[in-house]
């Protein structure tokens, strides 16, 4: 199994990004982590093993079965015989013993091809769970990857509200200064102080909630989930996916409509099944009997018998209420609606891929706005910051240049997150994130 993992290109999610002690995940470690270790993805697999188990000769009905059984009866008679003759035998308490062995073997020779049809539904029924393990590996890595990017953004969106903190203590800091010398009132003090206290409120709840995301990805990874982490901040970008190129890895790799194939082949292998019923069926036994008896009343002592036997045995329904054709008409009838079926998926599909590409090509012209929009914030931020050092511009003005470039980290966040999961989308809807 490759994991295709973007190598082209790098994005630097987070600007500033403290150090921390903890480990540091990547994406490829927690892909592989998650492949080993989630339990979905371990049911899927073990489903598809049993999928894979039952394709034998003898499931199918190709082999005989072989049995042997045995008895042991006893039993013990009062009897008063009173024979033509007018003689008489009394028993009480007789015993009497019944000893019998079989070993039989049954071996079905013709049954209208059906044990052939059965060993193609059961190939089939394999490819089908193997499809839907894959189909499973590959919603998982997704999962694992939303929530990676996840956790990105917060960390992203973490390090701009300390950023904020930090500049709210700066003009925080510059008010009281002025004040203490009696430049600047008692309110814009206040005011500072509640900005500053209103940004640190923002940055706790932040933390709260990149800490949630880390249990989110700890649980899709089944480790625990307090284990502590950071991530890589520096991402590795899929390059500019062109539409074509997607259309055509979706029909050739879509996990959805390769089920839906298969889909189509049990249903025609169904109306095969069903028409086997019309042919006889032939069926060769052989097997030997051995029975010991002995007993204390009666006409015989005792009897020791064995027998070898073996024959043939032909069956052929002539007529069962039309319930075969009835069974057949419907299964070719279900034929036709997983046929349907399959073209509805394929429609679906097509559909979503153009949807979802024009959403990718809209947000790349965004990404490329925010990112320059950012770019004019910060410089914009740095000039105003001197200004209000030297007293050339207002709280007020300070604030709104503020919250300005903290609008552009977050809509540029937004952008960066959104640009990841529509990759991983395309990616997952054309086949490409496992093969």
């Amino acid at each position: 199994m490759i994991l295709k993992i973007f190598k082209t290109g790098l994005i630097v999610f987070c600007l500033a990004t403290p150090m921390y002690a903890q480990q540091v995940l990547s994406l490829d470690d927690a892909l592989q982590i998650g492949l080993q270790n989630n339990y979905s993805v371990q049911i899927a697999r073990n489903d598809a093993a049993i999928s894979s188990n039952n394709v034998t000769l003898g499931n199918a009905g190709f082999l005989p079965t072989v049995g042997m059984s045995g008895s042991l009866i006893q039993s013990i008679n009062n009897s008063d015989q009173v024979y033509f003759s007018g003689d008489e035998v009394q028993k009480t308490g007789a015993k009497n013993t019944t000893a019998s062995a079989n070993a039989g073997l049954n071996w079905t020779l013709f049954d209208g091809l059906s044990m052939f049809i059965t060993q193609d539904q059961l190939k089939t029924l394999e490819v089908n769970g193997y499809l839907q393990a894959k189909q499973q590996v590959e919603n998982t890595m997704s999962l694992i990857m939303v929530a990676y990017y996840t956790i990105l953004r917060d960390q992203y969106l973490l390090n701009a509200l300390n950023e904020q903190l930090t500049i709210s203590s700066f003009r925080k800091g510059i008010t009281e200064v002025r004040f203490s010398v009696g430049s600047a009132s008692k309110i814009e003090v206040l005011k500072a102080t509640v900005d500053f206290n209103g940004d640190e409120t923002s940055m706790l709840q932040q933390q709260a909630q990149l800490q949630k995301s880390k249990v989110q990805l700890n649980e899709l990874l089944s480790r625990d989930v307090s284990s502590d982490f950071s991530v890589d901040t520096t991402i590795q970008q899929q390059p500019t996916l062109t539409y074509d190129k997607l259309r055509e890895d979706l029909l050739m790799g879509n996990l959805d409509l390769k089920l839906s194939d298969q889909y189509v082949k049990l249903a025609e292998l169904n109306v095969k099944q069903t028409n086997s019923l019309r042919y006889p069926s032939l069926t060769f036994s052989t097997g030997y009997d051995v029975l010991r008896s002995k007993s204390e009343s009666g006409f015989l002592l005792s009897n020791n018998n064995s027998s070898f036997y073996y024959g043939l045995t032909a069956g052929f329904n002539i007529f069962d209420g039309f319930n075969i054709s009835r069974q057949h008409q419907n299964d070719k009838i279900s034929l036709t609606t997983t046929q349907l079926q399959k073209e509805q998926t394929m429609l679906s599909l097509q559909s979503q891929l153009k949807q979802m590409y024009l959403d990718y090509e809209n947000n790349l012209k965004l990404l490329g706005l925010e990112e320059q929009n950012l770019k004019y914030a910060q410089e914009n931020l740095n000039i105003a910051s001197e200004s209000y050092r030297i007293g050339q511009l207002s709280d007020l003005e300070l604030r709104e240049i503020q919250k300005n470039l903290i609008d552009a980290k977050f809509r540029l966040a937004d952008a960066l997150y959104t640009s990841k999961m529509q990759e991983t989308d395309l990616m997952r809807i054309t086949g490409n994130l496992v093969k």
